[in-house]
């Protein structure tokens, strides 16, 4: 699997910026993933990473919607909603809790 970058070129990035604000976003709305507790727990994540560290995310998801339409003058919109059903992570992170606590996962 090849990954792609889906940060925001400047134009786009200017494009999305909300009023009022200087600097606009690096990435599309949606991109982010929020772990909470008890989702790092089924994970078997203990300690937290560093701000600013790397992890594969690696994901099973069902599709749960699809929409493609044709607009006069706004083009083809084609959309597609995911719902993550499997998640596993691997970093700098995990890789230093399996070195010091072994891999119990």
């Amino acid at each position: 699997m090849q990954l792609k970058s889906m940060k925001l070129s400047k134009q786009e990035s200017k494009e999305a910026t909300t009023p009022g604000v200087e600097k606009g976003p690096r990435y599309p709305y949606g991109l982010c993933i929020s772990l909470e507790k008890e989702t790092l727990d089924k994970l078997g994540m203990s300690k937290l990473p560093k701000v600013g560290s790397t992890i594969t995310v690696s994901a099973r998801a069902k599709v749960e919607s699809v929409s493609e339409r044709d607009s006069t003058g706004g083009g083809k919109h084609r959309s597609m909603s995911l719902q993550i059903t499997d998640i596993g992570l691997e970093g700098e992170a995990t890789k230093a809790e399996d070195a010091l606590y072994g891999n119990n996962k």
